[in-house]
């Protein structure tokens, strides 16, 4: 495997992925998942990654956790901050599916938009860790923990990874 937790200092958990689950965990978290992927063209994307991690935390405990959307969101930054103050999560995770859209005749790069719509609304709201994941994360880990002025991510596949994280 090669997923791992990272943070400033390198991995927090080398072993994730390589144990096997140690079942329910003893604390139950308040999780906050928010799809931050707003991009509509070609066509909108499933969030399946941060779906498959609601679905493993779901059988991992008794985590409370809840999942916003902002994909077809009006007003996303008054949606994150209104479902953080509601929802009162212990940690937000925040998949960034990618970077830029790989379009070199009209280029947009999606980190300033992470930022502003979910990052400092969050910040704003609520004083939680912010757990970065998803494929454009993994790619550039560190400048991407960096650039949004975070402390927390996974690296590669999350479902067993973010679990763990969770149970620290």
């Amino acid at each position: 495997w090669a997923t791992s937790a990272t943070g400033p200092g390198g991995p927090l958990s080398s072993s994730a992925g390589k144990r096997k689950s140690r079942g329910r965990s003893s604390r139950a978290v308040k999780v906050l998942l928010v799809n931050s992927n707003r991009e509509l063209t070609p066509f909108p994307v499933l969030p399946l990654g941060p779906c498959l991690v609601a679905s493993a935390l779901a059988g991992k405990g008794d985590h409370e956790i809840r999942f916003l959307d902002l994909t077809f969101s009006a007003d996303p930054r008054q949606e994150v901050t209104d479902t953080a103050r509601a929802f009162q999560p212990d940690v937000v995770g925040l998949p960034v599916r990618n970077l830029d859209n790989v379009d070199y005749r009209s280029p947009l790069f999606y980190l300033d938009g992470v930022r502003e719509t979910v990052v400092e609304p969050l910040r704003a709201a609520r004083d939680v860790p912010i757990v970065l994941g998803g494929a454009g994360f993994s790619v550039e880990p560190e400048a991407t923990l960096r650039f949004l002025g975070l402390a927390l991510g996974v690296v590669g596949d999350g479902e067993e990874a973010f679990a763990e994280l969770l149970d620290q």
